[in-house]
């Protein structure tokens, strides 16, 4: 019986913090790990996306999925983020 990738997003315990893999961030935010991958490094017009390092891997915190900022693409996407629930379903914040 084959595992699905949403059986296998379970977050990584490292010291006291639970942590996501690219791969699992890119799966529940339906991103590309490309994506996920520029938003660690260059962020998005509000703000990069927080990470650990444990050697080359980084390891994205499980509060990021519900605190980071979404925006749309464009030149007033930032006018109007969106973020995501534990669950990785899409939801907007006044």
């Amino acid at each position: 019986m084959n595992e699905s990738m949403a059986d296998r997003c379970v977050p990584t315990a490292i010291g006291e913090d639970l942590y996501y893999t690219v791969k699992q961030f890119a799966f529940l935010t339906n991103r590309s790990t490309a994506t996920i991958y520029n938003l660690l490094g260059k962020g998005n017009a509000i703000r990069k996306l927080a990470c650990i390092r444990i050697g080359e891997k980084p390891m994205i915190p499980v509060s990021e999925l519900s605190g980071f900022p979404f925006v749309a693409p464009g030149p007033n996407g930032a006018d109007n983020p969106y973020f995501f629930d534990e669950k990785g379903e899409k939801e907007e914040r006044a």
